[in-house]
């Protein structure tokens, strides 16, 4: 009877150690399965958050060439005006030469006829001055003549 009550007890002691071993094991899975959904979780954050970076950074970089794009079309707008307010001013330039040229043309011109009109006038008052001098001269050589 002791006999067997040691070995039942043995039995009882086996099957509790085993039991316990069982618990122990089913305990370290639990664990262990926790930190892989834990870790899991961590990486899953992770690559959430670095796709979020890559998504800010992929829209700075689409911001940025679209502020480029701009400058540079807003830089080409001004350098166009400014070529043209230049060839405004050339052609305004030009036209107050041309101006310039053409009067400067005309009051040389009017200048030209003025003294053309002056000889003329001094020709046609040297020639009655000479035309007086000669009757004067004729005049007083019949004047002598009678005498």
């Amino acid at each position: 009877e002791a006999e067997a009550k040691r070995l039942a007890d043995e039995a009882e002691a086996q099957r509790l150690a085993e039991e316990a071993e069982a618990q122990r094991l089913a305990e370290e899975a639990e664990a262990k399965r926790l930190v892989d959904e834990a870790e899991a979780q961590r990486l899953a954050e992770e690559i959430e958050a670095t796709e979020a970076d890559n998504e800010a950074e992929s829209q700075r970089f689409a911001v940025e060439a679209e502020s480029k794009r701009l400058s540079d079309e807003a830089e080409a707008q001004r350098l166009a005006e400014e070529i043209e307010a230049t060839e405004a001013d050339n052609e305004a330039e030009s036209q107050r030469f041309a101006v310039e040229a053409e009067s400067k043309r005309l009051s040389d011109e009017a200048e030209a006829q003025r003294l053309a009109e002056e000889a003329e006038a001094k020709r046609l008052a040297d020639e009655a001055e000479a035309q007086r001098l000669a009757e004067e001269a004729e005049a007083k050589r019949l004047a002598d003549e009678a005498e």
